[in-house]
């Protein structure tokens, strides 16, 4: 598979975020339009407006629910594959007062509970305090604890009514951290849909009947949202997974052919692997986009859980880098509709499609960090040992690669920030900023060698990520601003982490041990966030009984970001010569003999056994995803008068242990 051809972009510094290095926290987070945590000693209480939030039996004035509803489909509805409630049908049962007779009440008050707890993550909102948010309850919560009785009292009834109350619940569980409920819950999902037959392509051939395709495409999105959170619970060990391979079925058609019942607008792929023939070319459903990137990200995740010899990873033909080829190919595709930048970001923000487009982009990026961050000391996957092996020039690339990434990360949150916290409503984003922290402080602090540059515009990536991270993370439970604290003052970013900790205070950073966040073989290299390792964890600690809740971590142009960095396939890696290669507009690799051009490129390639590795343990927790920065570049022009990109690969005499 040849390489993307790189999109036409800036090949300059990335744009800085901003932020000067003397931006205090408290700036920082006045720029992501949330209040400052108020005094801890301010009341906790629900004002009396809001009491009905908290009641242990659901609402049945017509407003309260119909606001609920509202909220529901316009912030959980349209995120990764959640969308398979038909809208129209549940207004006209709500105005008829038959939503429970037509729906059950599980899936009734799933909704409301997922709707309610919209208003804590809503914007200038008094239930979105961070006062209230870390000491009071989650509104709603009362009904998902009523509909986790009654559907766990009719598990054995297997039917679409049922199916659709355990996905919501489990996505719920997700969504306030009761991970280990969340994982056995996914389980019972899997099995319904197995004997519902709902992951069988017989289900789902051509109809013209209205109803009928309205409920296939429902059954569809209910599958396929099963799928993508085992992904999530996963995080890309295949023993955590129900689903050794993707169902044969339909991917989801754009939500305006499934609201008007008609046939798809624009040919659907029948299934996975016809999506992937084609990259997504010509697809406009961003749920199908989602689905197709999730696969790769797994597939990512577990490549580097996974030993491959030194031929295997860098030659021409290598499963490594054809995967990472397989992801741009498809970022580059992408649909005019599913681009973002910051005109863009209005526009979705009518559709109320920011928050699923966000997690699409950060994912993207995520996914190719995933892969290329075992090139930076500290990430001891199994594919790690192989990674060091290589030739200088080649874990160079892969650190710039990865470092990219993570610095697209922190410009996508930055864009996004002025909006409030409607756009990060998937957790995903604060993992990301977290991971995308990681990858920062490492490469800027021991890559770079703590270049003072280097660590100045580390610094201003950071202060975004944290400002993302404080704005999600709610309760007592901190681990991610303790992770980035830690790892802060162990490589000279002293100035933020005191800022961090005077903020947010000691105490609360210091609740929870920061020494053991590695993620090692016995808990399959995940890291100290993943969903499973918590729950496993809280059980652990907590012997049967599930673990306590953790709250959750929480264009017509193409996005202003440059190309990300080229990473070469290394042939006769024995050689010494310093080459220069070229990506041709045609996706081939060309020896330029242009090194003369290149005198002032010199790559840091830092020994790897220089490095304390015993330092670096804080990095093992095997962040699920990231990247890294961009490094020196040429563009020339070639015979046809395109534009080609290379990048001089200089070999050093340096030796890597395995």
């Amino acid at each position: 598979m040849t390489p993307p051809e790189a999109p036409e972009a800036s090949l300059e510094t990335p744009p800085t975020l901003g932020l000067s290095p003397a931006d205090g926290f408290d700036s920082m987070c006045s720029h992501k339009a949330s209040n400052n945590i108020q005094s801890i000693n301010e009341s906790t209480s629900p004002p009396d407006d809001d009491l009905w939030l908290f009641r242990d039996d659901l609402p049945t004035d017509i407003a309260q629910l119909r606001m609920l509803s509202d909220l529901y489909f316009s912030r959980v509805h349209t995120r990764r594959c959640l969308g398979f409630i038909y809208r129209p049908t549940w207004m006209q049962s709500l105005d008829q007062g038959v939503l429970c007779n037509k729906y059950g009440e599980a899936l009734v008050a799933l909704v409301c509970a997922l709707g309610a707890r919209c208003l804590s993550r809503t914007t200038n909102h008094r239930l979105s305090q961070p006062a209230f948010r870390q000491r009071a309850p989650i509104p709603g919560h009362k009904w998902a604890e009523r509909a986790k009785v009654s559907v766990l009292s009719t598990l054995m009834q297997s039917s679409l009514r049922n199916v659709m109350a355990l996905t919501l619940l489990t996505e719920y569980c997700l969504q306030i951290g009761q991970f280990a409920d969340a994982f056995q819950l996914l389980g019972n999902c899997y099995r319904s849909i197995r004997l519902l037959s709902l992951d069988s392509p017989a289900q789902y051939l051509p109809t013209q009947v209205r109803g009928d395709m309205t409920q296939k495409e429902s059954q569809v999105r209910i599958v396929w949202a099963c799928y993508t959170m085992d992904h999530v619970l996963s995080a890309g060990v295949p023993q955590n997974s129900s689903w050794s391979r993707p169902p044969p079925i339909p991917l989801p058609v754009p939500d305006s052919d499934f609201l008007s019942q008609m046939s798809p607008s624009t040919p659907a792929p029948l299934d996975l692997d016809a999506f992937a023939a084609t990259s997504g070319v010509g697809c406009t459903s961003p749920r199908a986009h989602y689905i197709y990137l999730s696969s790769l990200r797994t597939k990512a995740l577990r490549m580097i859980r996974q030993t491959m010899t030194l031929d295997d990873l860098t030659s021409p033909e290598s499963s490594y880098l054809k995967l990472i080829n397989e992801i741009d190919v498809w970022y580059n595709a992408l649909p005019e509709a599913l681009l973002l930048s910051s005109h863009r970001i209005y526009a979705l923000q009518e559709m109320k499609t920011l928050s699923a487009t966000m997690h699409l982009h950060l994912a993207y990026h995520a996914a190719v960090a995933a892969l290329t961050r075992i090139s930076l000391p500290g990430f001891n996957f199994p594919l790690s040992s192989t990674m060091r092996r290589a030739p200088p020039a080649f874990i160079n690339q892969c650190q710039t690669r990865c470092r990219y990434h993570s610095d697209q990360i922190s410009r996508i949150i930055e864009i996004a920030l002025p909006h409030g916290m409607e756009p990060f409503d998937d957790q995903f984003c604060g993992i990301a900023a977290l991971e995308a922290s990681k990858v920062q402080i490492i490469h800027a602090a021991i890559i770079q060698h703590g270049d003072s540059e280097a660590m100045q515009a580390a610094d201003r990536c950071i202060r975004t990520n944290l400002a993302l991270m404080e704005m999600t993370s709610a309760g007592p439970n901190l681990i991610p601003l303790r992770i980035i604290v830690a790892l802060l003052k162990q490589h000279s970013f002293t100035d933020l982490a005191n800022s961090i900790t005077e903020k947010l205070g000691s105490r609360s950073l210091e609740k929870q041990p920061t020494s053991d966040f590695n993620g090692t073989a016995e808990n399959c290299y995940l890291t100290a966030i993943a969903p499973f390792r918590i729950a496993r964890e809280g059980l652990q600690t907590s012997g049967l009984s599930s673990p306590t809740s953790m709250s959750s971590l929480h264009a017509d142009e193409r996005s202003p970001e440059s190309a990300p960095p080229l990473i070469s396939t290394i042939q006769n890696a024995g050689s010494q010569d310093g080459d220069t290669y070229l990506m041709t507009p045609g996706g081939g690799w060309a020896d330029s003999g242009i090194n003369s051009l290149m005198e002032s490129y010199n790559p840091i390639i830092s020994n790897m056994e220089d490095f304390d590795m015993t330092d670096l343990d804080l990095m093992n927790d095997g962040t699920n995803y990231l990247t890294r920065t961009l490094t020196n570049y040429i563009r020339t022009e070639n015979e046809g008068g395109k534009c080609v990109y290379g990048v001089t690969m200089t070999y050093e005499s340096a030796s890597y242990p395995a």
